[in-house]
């Protein structure tokens, strides 16, 4: 006996050394990335700057090995789970291990699966790949829910509701595709594609504006009228007003500017921007076809 318990305290030591050997204190263990803790996992999604985010993601990349969803860009899964960045974090079945628990993210069903660690096995895990979460091993969240909150609150799902008085926004998202010519009647130079969205994922909350121009004779300003939130059961800002913001665009890059990006759902959201694809050498030209795109909720 004492034997076996000193081979189980080596590896868990082992598992503890793997994980502290980097700043972000995760590894990957059963082609699923893991958080030693929640508090890791909260700093990653919602303490970086947008620097610190690259420099991270630069770091999984290179540093840990798993497949990740971003892998699988034909798979169902990530049609419903990308925005360049949680497609980072989840495999391809959607599993991720922060803490102390297993998370398992089902955009179908519209489910956050919450197992713990010690009570994840093939029995438990075939259930969630079939999306059966009855077990009485399984908590099932909504995507809706404040679930990195409910876990640490020990709350249960049937609880979720009442938690602080207010329910989570819906996600929400608009885009628009433009065909663009050259300045001043010259020819097609290609396209761009325009949006704004809100992602609900339960354990990460993306509000967002994003494009990707294709035309190396336009460069992209906006203009946010307005951009503003509420986080669940916490503070708000904005309405804010902006414009003639230039983007510094790279032709053929998704360009990103993230208005929130954390583990706590929006209560209200109110987002605008007016896209203009402009003269790259003449700002003042008036030829500046646009998308005007709005999402809002609660506000």
């Amino acid at each position: 006996m004492k034997i076996k318990q000193l081979l189980i305290g080596a590896a868990l030591f082992l598992s503890s050394a793997l994980i502290s050997q980097n700043k972000y204190n995760m590894t990957v263990r059963n082609d699923v990335l893991s958080f030693s803790t929640i508090a890791d996992y909260k700093k990653v999604i919602g303490e970086l700057n947008k620097e610190q985010k690259h420099e991270f993601l630069n770091y999984l990349k290179n540093n840990l090995n798993f497949n990740c969803l971003a892998k699988n860009k034909e798979s169902e899964l990530y049609k419903k789970l990308n925005d360049d960045f949680i497609e980072l974090l989840i495999n391809q079945e959607g599993y991720i291990n922060i803490g102390s628990n297993v998370y398992k993210l089902d955009p179908i069903n519209k489910i956050v699966a919450v197992v713990e660690l010690t009570k994840f096995n093939a029995d438990i895990k075939a259930q969630l790949d079939g999306g059966t979460y009855t077990s009485s091993d399984v908590r099932a969240y909504s995507m809706l829910d404040d679930v990195i909150g409910l876990v640490e609150s020990n709350t249960p799902p049937s609880n979720a509701k009442i938690f602080c008085g207010e329910s989570g926004a819906g996600e929400d998202e608009k885009s628009q595709h433009i065909d663009l010519n050259s300045p001043n009647g010259g020819g097609n130079c290609g396209w761009v594609d325009c949006w704004v969205a809100y992602k609900s994922f339960g354990i990460y909350f993306h509000l967002y504006a994003r494009y990707i121009n294709m035309c190396n004779t336009r460069t992209i300003y906006i203009h946010k009228t307005p951009v503003g939130g509420k986080v669940k059961c916490g503070y708000s800002w904005g309405p804010m007003y902006q414009w003639d913001i230039p983007t510094g665009n790279v032709v053929g890059v998704n360009w990103t500017d993230s208005y929130y990006q954390n583990v706590q759902p929006l209560n209200a959201y109110w987002v605008r921007i007016v896209f203009m694809a402009k003269d790259i050498n003449w700002i003042g030209n008036p030829d500046n076809p646009s998308a005007d795109l709005e999402i809002r909720k609660n506000m």
